[in-house]
């Protein structure tokens, strides 16, 4: 039941912003958007005011997704979604304890800070990228302070820093078809029954918004998340095989 109001509240809260945007001619943003609240979205494009949308985490792979209702292009339309990047680390690193995405997050929570209003939260050795709405910044630079036992610094960043972007491994192969239960086999090198299973069982995720239909026919540029097996993204079919299978490639995130 909490589960289905919360889908109503984000439901009713996107239209409410689409309505407000087309009325006022003026470009809103949303929260950020978990994987539910963006599968809330797709279900209810229908159902919103024909301002235009887009969407933004603040770089290409992010999970957590923020509408901007009133325009249909990406930044370089002159739309700058108020999003800020921080980067938090120990000030004495060589005494820091080891620090997980957990741990960072916990701690962000613990300001009172509501969820919605981090985006993607990065963590690399013992380093955090933290992604907030701009109005958030101000209040993490100066009551973020400690995680766990460990005190850290945490400064602004004009950008996001390539190294917090996650590493890719360029893999190729070949699949009986692009549903996605076949790519799944070959991707993760598991048997199709166990690719089903994933994603009947909701554990599939195609560019944020979860998959249960085993047919469901991927595309270039599709990024998928496995729970329990981390993250791809397809690139494209170039060509079949003598057998008639299709070859494809795609990147594993490490």
């Amino acid at each position: 039941m909490e589960i289905k109001e919360e889908s109503v509240y984000t439901k009713n809260r996107l239209i409410e912003l689409s309505r407000r945007s087309y009325e006022q001619g003026i470009c809103l943003f949303s929260d950020f958007l978990d994987a539910s609240g963006i599968k809330v979205f797709e279900e209810i494009k229908k159902e919103l005011y024909p301002c235009g949308y887009y969407l933004n985490g603040g770089f290409p792979d992010a999970e957590r997704l923020m509408v901007c209702f009133g325009t249909e292009g990406p930044a370089e339309d002159g739309i700058q979604f108020p999003i800020t990047f921080l980067h938090a680390a120990p000030t004495a690193p060589k005494y820091s304890e080891e620090l997980t995405h957990r741990d960072y997050l916990g701690a962000l929570m613990n300001l009172g800070i509501d969820r919605s209003r981090i985006g993607d939260l990065i963590v690399k050795e013992n380093e955090a990228l933290i992604i907030c709405e701009d109005s958030l910044s101000d209040f993490i630079l100066a009551e973020f302070s400690r995680v766990r036992h460990t005190e850290v610094i945490c400064k602004k960043v004009d950008h996001f820093p390539e190294d917090f972007l996650p590493k890719r491994e360029f893999c190729e192969g070949t699949i009986s078809s692009l549903r996605l239960d076949a790519f799944l086999s070959r991707a993760l090198n598991i048997s199709r029954g166990r690719s089903s299973e994933l994603i009947a069982s909701g554990k599939v995720f195609i560019n944020g918004i979860e998959k249960r239909d085993l047919s469901c026919s991927l595309k270039p540029d599709d990024r998928i998340s496995v729970r329990g097996f981390g993250k791809l993204r397809f690139l494209e079919t170039s060509g079949e095989t003598k057998k008639s299978r299709l070859k494809v490639s795609w990147e594993r995130y490490v």
